[in-house]
């Protein structure tokens, strides 16, 4: 059984994940390929917003697939 410790500390990770995914898509996004802020803040966002909800979906799933 998981403690409560170590669901915070998955959420945490979960998020740190996700924004360092959004900062290094943003990164690669303005230096290397050469687009604005303008451009690239909405697929940032949106990245990073599909990267939490993928890593929510895998974290919450396990509960849901254990047999009772």
């Amino acid at each position: 059984m998981e403690t409560t410790i170590g669901r915070v500390l998955i959420v945490l990770l979960s998020v740190a994940a996700t924004i360092t995914a959004a900062l290094t898509a943003g990164y690669t996004a303005f230096y290397e390929l050469g687009l604005s802020p303008e451009q690239i803040r909405t697929r940032a966002i949106n990245a990073a917003i599909i990267i939490g909800l993928l890593l929510a979906i895998a974290h919450y799933a396990k509960k849901l697939w254990k047999p009772k």
